[in-house]
């Protein structure tokens, strides 16, 4: 036990992927892929009519939409330089 514990102390934290302002999650199943692509297009339908508003959850898949207002282009940048930087050296 001793050995994990200092394994972890030893472990170096890399900071996680930034994101954008705006990230849109589909999820979609199906028994074969025509199932599954007519649920992808009837999910996706439903985002572009509801734009950031769009909330769903159904039998065969979800979509969420998550807005981080306080997430700008310049500091998404600015994160990324920071996680691959911190990625190269770890």
């Amino acid at each position: 036990m001793e050995n994990a514990l200092s394994a972890i102390d030893d472990a170096v934290v890399v900071p996680s992927l930034p994101r954008k302002a705006f990230r849109v999650e589909i999820f979609c199943d199906g028994h074969d892929w025509e199932e599954v692509s007519a649920e992808l297009h009837r999910l996706c339908d439903h985002v572009l009519e509801h734009g950031k508003e769009c909330r769903l959850v159904c039998g065969n898949g979800w979509v969420t939409v998550t807005e981080s207002p306080e997430q700008t282009k310049e500091r998404f940048y600015e994160q990324l330089e920071s996680y691959l930087a911190a990625k190269r050296s770890g």
